[in-house]
């Protein structure tokens, strides 16, 4: 439940009572809460301590008086909050040591923890793993992302953490100024050859810090010693090259992890070579090693990408965004048993490819044709995302009208091509004589932003107009 207000008096009895409907209570950032209605707060939440499981005071500027009553809150017997966010950029060391003190070493039932840009420099480190190791040891959940505790505050986090975080299995450590040492740090506490901490840790975000290859190094011995359970791996803008991402094919492929997520988006070194040994590494020995949901979006991929990318089995997500994939890419992709869900917006590589075929006679015609083949095959293809390609070409798309040809096909997004409109209007209409249940969403170029997307949903065009928002302090919104 989401909670404010602009002024005046909170009132603290109606707000949890309403708010014990979802047993979740938000207090936005937009509303007044201060020291004094902080206390209030816990003091009523003190006298029912089941009454929530989740407690979001983020972005609230809260001096050490209320964040002491947070943290008696979570040391009273029978309190249920399991997901905690509290605090704004001025939280700092001081409010993690305020909040450290306030729970005296009794141990909360917290699995969640929110301190995202917090203002947590290298001197709260140290406070942080003695929080962790004292009084939330059953922590599943932790989010530190956008704190510059840098090298310095990870290195004072890992030797003071010792083994409280061992059920711990999602971090979010991304945009913290670490550096490949900090990174090796890291990586090398986490080794059963180390000091072996957060032993069950799964979900991994280090994304936005400078890590290079080095860093991404550490991170691939890290997979191999847990291949079993590293599940997400998110290393998005982390300045690391096609040898980096080689590094971790290899390392996935041969350990045979099986990850839901490889996040390696913004990482422009990776280049349509990098592409390709990251798909070499993944098969790796033939391993049963797989990743399901794959993001390499802005990272240089092109045709040779694409075509090895082609042949890595169980990807059934892959995110190819601002790349520079032709026909001869997208064919062989279309083409990979499994896929589910292919992104290539804003690859004008594509749009160039369609054109040239247009004027090249009977070679344009079978690149055309081995389209419509591949897209024969793509049999588990749901999401097929061509949007801003500079696609011109309306009959491309006349292939869609078979329904043998991605049989599973959802939605068409082609948004921000310059396709001429009374063309594709013809080409709209057979679609949907054809294929009802097909979404295919396109704006004319010239059309505003005013203007609605032409969209195909069941038959129908819709129109999305703005709603307006209204706060309404007498019946706050659910959440859920």
């Amino acid at each position: 439940m989401a909670w404010g207000r602009a002024e005046g008096e909170l009132d603290v009895h109606g707000m949890i009572a309403r708010a014990q409907r979802s047993r979740a209570l938000h207090v936005m950032p937009s509303r007044k809460l201060d020291s004094r209605d902080c206390l209030r707060l816990c003091a009523a939440l003190a006298q029912a301590p089941g009454s929530l499981t989740q407690l979001d005071l983020s972005g609230h500027a809260l001096e050490e008086e209320g964040v002491g009553a947070i943290g008696a809150l979570l040391a009273t017997p029978g309190c249920c909050i399991e997901r905690l966010g509290l605090g704004d950029a001025r939280f700092g060391a001081a409010g993690i040591e305020a909040l450290t003190k306030a729970l005296g070493g009794a141990q909360s039932g917290l699995l969640a923890l929110d301190l995202e840009y917090r203002g947590l420099n290298d001197a709260a480190g140290g406070i942080l793993g003695e929080m962790f190791s004292h009084s939330l040891s059953q922590l599943r959940e932790l989010n530190l992302a956008r704190n510059p505790l840098g090298d310095s505050g990870m290195h004072s986090l890992i030797r003071t953490v010792d083994r409280g975080l061992s059920l711990l299995e999602a971090v979010d450590f991304s945009e913290m100024n670490l550096t490949q040492q900090g990174l090796i740090m890291m990586s090398d506490a986490m080794l059963p050859s180390g000091m072996d901490i957060m032993p069950s840790l799964s979900l991994i975000t280090v994304s936005r810090n400078a890590i290079g290859d080095e860093g991404i190094a550490a991170l691939a011995r890290l997979v191999e010693a847990r291949p079993a359970i590293m599940k997400v791996l998110k290393v998005s803008a982390c300045n690391f090259s096609a040898h980096g991402a080689a590094l971790l094919g290899h390392a996935i492929g041969k350990s045979a992890a099986q990850l839901q997520l490889l996040d390696l988006e913004e990482n422009p070194g990776i280049g349509d070579a990098g592409c390709v040994a990251l798909a070499e590494g993944l098969m790796d020995h033939q391993s049963q090693s797989s990743v399901a949901q794959l993001k390499l979006s802005s990272c240089g991929c092109a045709d040779c990408g694409a075509v090895a990318l082609s042949k890595v089995a169980g990807i059934k997500d892959l995110s190819l965004q601002h790349s520079f994939v032709g026909i001869t890419g997208v064919t062989a992709l279309l083409g990979l048993r499994g896929l589910q869900r292919l992104s290539l917006f804003n690859d004008s590589t594509l749009g160039k490819t369609m054109a040239s075929l247009q004027e090249s006679g009977s070679r344009g015609n079978n690149d055309r044709d081995a389209f419509r083949v591949a897209l024969g095959g793509s049999v588990d293809l749901c999401e097929l995302d061509l949007g801003a390609c500079a696609i011109s070409d309306s009959n491309l798309f006349s292939a869609f009208r078979d329904v043998s040809y991605a049989p599973g096909l959802e939605c068409l997004e082609l948004n921000g091509n310059p396709l001429e409109p009374t063309a594709f209007s013809q080409v709209h209409a057979n679609l949907k004589q054809c294929r009802p249940g097909l979404d295919v969403v396109w704006r004319p170029p010239q059309s505003s932003e005013s203007q609605p997307c032409h969209q195909l949903a069941q038959g129908e065009q819709n129109t999305v107009e703005d709603q307006d928002e209204s706060d309404d302090d007498d019946e706050p919104p659910s959440l859920d």
